[in-house]
């Protein structure tokens, strides 16, 4: 999954500011913050549960929005 320049803003309130991130093919990536530094709203624009305002995210080579939600539940598992 790569991450370009994604981020998240409400009423004008940047929430999560534009983040460029790739990450590696295996393994187990964490993430650390304090709290309303964002890591929830990455991981709900990471699980297609709310859309980023601004950058793009592409899994497997192709934009994550073009994933069916079967196809993509069944990669992610």
């Amino acid at each position: 999954m790569a991450l370009n320049g994604v981020g998240f803003e409400v009423s004008g309130n940047v929430v999560l500011k534009p983040l460029t991130f790739d990450f590696p093919g295996q393994g187990v990536t964490g993430m650390v913050g304090q709290n309303g530094s964002g890591k929830s709203t990455l991981m709900k624009i990471l699980a297609r549960q709310q859309e980023a305002t601004c950058g793009s995210i592409s899994f497997g080579g192709k934009p994550l929005q073009s994933w069916g939600e079967r196809d993509f539940a069944r990669k992610v598992a």
